[in-house]
């Protein structure tokens, strides 16, 4: 998921609303930091609902920037479990004050 129109310098969470089994990885990638390489690990979101929670991830749970070559660039999940169901609802990135 792109990231456009961010501020040159912030904070970034991320909601997510699912529902399944699972384990997300949320990563946040930027042209400026490792040469693109790698995304940089928000935290993780562990799904295991048969209705629809709101996630925020566990761990860092934000990334944040204070200049324009370190600003965000894109946000990646990636799911991990051998028998890993999961139904991703929305994705929702917001900058913190």
């Amino acid at each position: 998921m792109t990231l456009d129109g961010l501020p040159s310098r912030g904070q970034l969470g991320v909601l997510i609303r699912a529902r399944g089994q699972a384990l997300v990885t949320v990563g946040v990638r930027s042209a400026g930091l490792a040469g693109g390489g790698p995304p940089l690990t928000l935290g993780n979101i562990s799904a295991m609902s048969t209705t629809f929670v709101d996630l925020l991830p566990q761990g860092a749970g934000t990334y944040t920037w204070r200049d324009q070559p370190t600003r965000p660039d894109a946000l990646e999940l990636a799911i991990s479990g051998v028998s890993s169901q999961i139904e991703i609802d929305c994705v929702v990135p917001f900058v913190l004050p």
